[in-house]
């Protein structure tokens, strides 16, 4: 996992780099990546397993759509999704598959000019409660609300008498100060709705942290689904996180574009998991890329590289926005060493001249 930080840190500070230069030359009489030309199919990009396991299971779809000019624009916001059977599956507009019993369906999603691309998917054990673990599941509820962060109950001393452990990196702590502390008062499992832990950050009750959270979301409901349980901490057999994976893990996009993300969670027991909508996402240059936390990616109209971190449960990925400025790169300094070579071979990719050599 070290290994992965330092790669994910790495890159991030190298794509900085390409950012921040790419301020400086601004994005006038810029081309970009051009005219895409005709749209002439769309796909669903891989993520992930066809099966989704259980009723708190969610699956991101991507779709891209694949032009003429051999571009790739993401067009997961722009389809319309039909599926075969609804009584099995939904798909909110944005890609989002929630599973509403167990059966199979196809997923069809449909381009403006007709284009149509297909995906099966099985739903399984959605007419029983599995158990939440609170260390796969609830944890990540608090790092992606910010709970658990640095400025909030996540600090050494905690905030207002509540104290989480920071980013969840000590999930065993956290069950205690939950569920044990003061009583066990902030969860009420004969009305999990009317727990502390929900109506606090809903701010339905007096909360410093302003409203976190709303009710009927799926946060909402997996936390009030594991109140409802009694609180299971999770078993030694359950699968651990090994490694998150993003989908796609790098686009070449237009200026004012959009990707729509998909993370899939990899676990020591071989299954896969979407951890889209539980993973926190970061941008390395707002100014370039924002990212909002369903993993939609939305970059400015500036050229250069753009990195978003996305983090669960300890693991990092990144993904990078290349945002060409779609220049011609025919007169480049001398290579001095092999620095010189990886960034100017960056330049290239990015249409971005470099600047000539000064005269001292």
């Amino acid at each position: 996992m070290r290994y992965v930080h330092r790669t994910a840190a790495f890159t991030a500070v190298v794509l900085a780099t390409f950012a921040i230069f790419a301020h400086s030359v601004g994005a006038i009489d810029a081309p970009g990546l051009g005219h895409p030309g005709e749209l002439v199919a769309i796909e669903f990009e891989p993520a992930g397993t066809p099966v989704l396991e259980g009723r708190n299971a969610r699956k991101q779809l991507v779709v891209t759509g694949v032009y003429s000019s051999k571009q790739r624009h993401d067009l997961t916001h722009d389809v319309r999704f039909s599926v075969s059977d609804p009584a099995v599956m939904e798909v909110k507009a944005g890609g989002l598959v929630t599973p509403l019993t167990d059966g199979q369906a196809v997923i069809t999603a449909t381009a403006a000019g007709n284009q149509t691309t297909t995906i099966t998917l099985k739903a399984t054990a959605c007419n029983e409660e599995l158990a939440v673990n609170f260390v796969n599941e609830v944890v990540p509820i608090f790092t992606r609300l910010g709970c658990n962060a640095g400025g909030c109950h996540g600090k050494s001393d905690g905030q207002n008498g509540f104290k989480l452990s920071l980013l969840g990196f000590y999930p065993d702590e956290d069950y205690e100060y939950l569920v044990h502390e003061a009583a066990g008062r902030r969860v009420f499992p004969a009305e999990p709705e009317f727990s502390l832990l929900l109506l606090k950050p809903a701010n339905l009750l007096p909360h410093g942290g302003g409203r976190r959270i709303t009710p009927d979301t799926y946060e909402w409901d997996l936390i009030a689904s594991w109140i409802r349980q009694g609180m299971p901490y999770g078993t030694e057999s359950d699968p651990v996180l090994k490694r998150i994976e993003v989908s796609p893990p790098v686009r070449r996009m237009n200026f004012n574009a959009q990707q729509q993300l998909s993370i899939i969670g990899h676990y020591s027991d071989g299954s896969s998991r979407d951890v889209t909508r539980l993973a926190s996402y970061e941008a390395n240059q707002p100014e370039m890329a924002f990212v909002h936390d369903s993993g939609l990616v939305k970059v400015a109209a500036t050229p250069g590289e753009a990195a978003v971190m996305v983090r669960f449960q300890g693991e990092v990925t990144v993904f990078r926005a290349e945002i060409p400025q779609g220049l011609p790169v025919t007169d480049t300094p001398a290579e001095k060493n092999f620095i010189d070579r990886l960034a100017f071979d960056r330049l290239r990719v990015l249409g971005i001249p470099p600047s000539p050599l000064c005269d001292d």
